[in-house]
């Protein structure tokens, strides 16, 4: 916890699971040994300076909230194939972050998940049927979301602050448009 100097991390090939407020404020931790970690909890790598995360073999993220978040120097994400839910708030904050691949499996969007990031463009998968609120807010330098059709549920503020969002195409069965969706979209042009 708050480790500064921190800058590399050798692991037993016995450990498993990286336990709440671990790795939190490591600012100098640029990289970390994920090969091995199947479970990642509450704030692990809060405020790290990881550039980087490969979480393929994680396959418990049910307490991962807050794990990456403000991790303002990671600029790649590699989820696993078949992840269905991730955690809220997990990459929040994550200012350099436009690489993650949102894997064809996962059903839901949680609250506040991918929020001030530093993407231009997101495509949702059609699996995804929820998006929690605030999920994309704050992404001051996104332009082009492409929802799938079936999607049911958007949250409060989903789009709320993304300055530069120029136009969207709102699924066809979507039954509600969500307070403050569209909130301070300065740019945005057109809804369909």
């Amino acid at each position: 916890l708050y480790c500064s100097k921190l800058e590399t991390i050798t692991l037993s090939s016995s450990i498993k699971e990286i336990g709440t407020e671990s790795f939190e404020g490591c600012i100098s931790l640029k990289s970390f040994p994920f090969a091995q970690i199947e479970k990642i909890n509450h704030r692990s790598f809060y405020q790290s300076g990881l550039e980087e995360v490969d979480l393929s073999n994680v396959t418990d993220f049910s307490n991962a909230s807050w794990s990456f978040r403000l991790c303002e120097s990671l600029k790649k994400v590699i989820l696993p194939d078949n992840v269905t839910s991730l955690a809220n708030t997990m990459f929040w904050g994550c200012s350099s972050l436009k690489e993650i691949n949102i894997p064809s499996t996962l059903e839901t969007i949680n609250d506040e998940l991918l929020g001030a990031c530093g993407f231009t463009e997101i495509t949702i998968p059609s699996t995804v049927k929820y998006i929690g609120s605030n999920a994309f807010a704050s992404n001051i330098f996104l332009e082009t979301v492409v929802l799938p059709d079936n999607l049911e549920s958007i949250g409060n503020s989903c789009f709320a602050y993304c300055e530069n969002l120029s136009s969207v195409k709102l699924p066809s069965d979507l039954k509600e448009i969500s307070d403050r969706m569209f909130f301070c979209c300065y740019s945005l042009k057109s809804i369909e």
